[in-house]
């Protein structure tokens, strides 16, 4: 049968997604790091590491930080106001208003749903101001990548658009020092810790994640397991569907957090982006509305 959220059954929940980490823990699964091919495999080495986005290969050395500013500057110019960055600002809306009017769960003591935030207190027919944070991976070299500049200027403008009060914390091990400074001109709060995806949220928090490695997104998931904390979690990312239908079998499947979620989550596709942003194309907005985790476990 179906999971329920209150009392004993809510307990209930919350034991199986304990349990689904525990198998997979059991079953050799290990901190997992963005661009591999497989959710979760042995581990090996002396401990994760964070594989470089895919603008690695750029002459890095000669990017300043004016580099940023201008080629972001322009991406913005290019995006802001157009009929798709609105698109895109309304699907995530629309999870927000689904996750706004979910009753919270009884959950055990301390876990509760963050109550900061309630269709009553944002207003009936504005969801904006839902997320205070906003947390990016792998955008790649805003210095000198046309992809990563519009990247990073869509993450700007879903701050304006979503009204993100908080820090847009952005990480890819690529950034250099000037790069990391153009970015912080932006607006960007540069995380200096590679946390490999297990990025523990206390807020509600969009991820902005274009086309990492579903490795990283597993990791997401991972760190934040549990009715409380997911309900926190948005992900705008690479289809998670796409993945379970094309890319995962066998012993990823089994092991992979995208792919144990199956279909108990709420993903919709953003709009075909114009040929010039052909890099958004197969991703996806993600939220985990209570009522969607019914059926799993």
């Amino acid at each position: 049968g179906g999971w329920l959220f209150r009392g004993e059954a809510g307990l209930a929940v919350e034991d199986a997604f304990v349990g689904i980490l525990t198998r997979m823990e059991d079953g050799d699964f290990t901190v997992v790091t963005k661009g591999s091919k497989r959710c979760a495999r042995p581990k090996k080495g002396n401990g994760p590491s964070y594989s470089p986005s895919s603008s690695a290969a750029l002459d890095a050395d000669s990017f300043e930080a004016g580099d940023v500013l201008k080629g972001v500057s322009e991406a913005l110019s290019s995006l802001r106001g157009s009929p798709w960055i609105s698109n895109v600002r309304d699907i995530v809306l629309s999870h927000v208003a689904v996750l706004a009017n979910q009753q919270p769960a009884s959950t055990r003591p301390g876990e509760g749903i963050a109550e900061t935030q309630t269709a009553d207190t944002m207003g009936e027919n504005d969801t904006r101001g839902w997320f205070q944070d906003m947390v990016c991976y792998g955008l790649g070299h805003v210095g000198g990548s046309r992809t990563a500049q519009l990247q990073a200027a869509v993450a700007l403008l879903l701050k304006e658009e979503l009204r993100i009060t908080g820090e847009v914390q952005l990480f890819d091990p690529v950034l250099t020092e000037k790069e990391k400074a153009g970015a912080q001109q932006l607006g960007f709060s540069v995380v200096e810790v590679n946390e490999v995806g297990l990025h523990t949220v206390s807020v509600n928090t969009l991820f902005f994640m274009p086309h990492c490695g579903r490795r990283l997104y597993s990791n997401v998931l991972r760190a934040n397991w549990g009715l409380a904390s997911l309900a926190r979690v948005t992900v705008l990312g690479n289809s998670f569907s796409s993945y379970r239908l094309r890319l995962l079998s066998g012993p990823a499947a089994r092991s992979c957090v995208v792919s144990l979620l199956g279909e108990h989550l709420l993903e919709t596709a953003l709009p075909p982006a114009p040929q010039e942003h052909e890099s958004f194309a197969d991703m996806a907005v993600h939220s985990f509305p209570l009522q969607h985790l019914e059926g799993a476990g």
